[in-house]
Formats: C-alpha cells, structure tokens, sequence
C-alpha cells in the first residue's frame, strides 16, 4: 500500500515515514498542500497522512488531488484482502505473505480487470529511493502463484499481469 505523508516538518515526516516502512507500507513525502497537488496526478496512492496547517496550499486542497483512495476490504472470488490490517484469506483460511507480497496483491486487486505493467507494479509497491528490480517482481509473482495457485495471477505477455476474474 503506497501512502503519501503531507507534512512541512521534516523530522516529523522522517519518522512517520520510518514507522509506515516497518510495518510493510510504502510511503513518500509531500512537503507541502502545492507539492502533494502536483504529485497526486502522477503517483498512485492509497492512503494520505496530511498536516492541516501547511504552508502554501492547506493539506485538504493538496489531498484534494491525490487518487486511489479505497475501501478497507476487497473481495474477489474467495480472495478476501483486508488493507488495514494487511492480511489475506482465501477460500475462509489465512495466507502469509510478505509485506512485498501483499503490495502487490493488493496493487492488481485495485487495478482488477486490466493488465499491470511490470514497471507499473515496480513503481507502486517500491518507495522512490529504493533499488528496484523487474526480476525481483517476476519472482514476488510466483510466490504468489505458488501460494494462491498458478491461475490466480496471469501473465498477458507484452502487457503485464493480470488477476484472473473470480480469483
């Protein structure tokens, strides 16, 4: 889950950041309401944490234009993906997955029905300074395979992955 931090205080908005990573989420910083508007059109977040008294542009104007909010549970087939609590149960039992893992579960089952690419996928679940890898994608994906089943997550070559309807 990639969350976009609106904060004008820098040591506030490292730490913020530091506890988000720690518990498996993605998250970038916004220093004020005009830099998290211009970034909301070009990032794909699903969750803000915003300061209210920023300077230039108030957090509510910045988040006005950010995206991707989402409901906290998503269903699909006997897939049940719970964002807040980050957790995974198909078919009724729980699934472990790695923080990674569930990134990018959660990235195809917002972007169901049409394909993601790789380098969509690298963009969404990795923060911005963070060494990014196709390859380590290919492989998060078959684990996935191997803990979903093989059909779950498909692979519509020259497009991307796409999760199968009814997963």
């Amino acid at each position: 889950m990639r969350v976009l931090v609106i904060e004008d205080e820098a040591e506030l908005a490292t730490d913020l950041i530091g506890v988000l990573g720690a518990a498996g989420f993605v998250a970038d910083r916004a220093a004020d309401g005009e830099e998290a508007w211009k970034r909301g059109p070009v990032e794909p977040y699903d969750a803000a944490i915003l300061d209210l008294g920023l300077p230039h542009m108030d957090g509510l104007s910045g988040l006005r234009r950010a995206s991707g909010m989402s409901k906290n549970i998503q269903r699909i087939g006997n897939l049940v993906l719970d964002l807040r609590t980050q957790r995974l149960t198909m078919a009724g039992r729980h699934v472990d997955l790695t923080p990674l893992e569930f990134r990018i579960l959660a990235y195809l089952v917002q972007n169901r029905g049409r394909a993601v690419h790789q380098t969509e996928l690298v963009d969404h679940v990795y923060a911005s300074d963070a060494e990014r890898s196709d390859n380590a994608v290919e492989a998060v994906i078959a684990r996935l395979r191997r803990k979903l089943g093989s059909e779950v997550v498909r692979t519509r070559r020259g497009h991307g992955y796409v999760l199968a309807d009814g997963a």
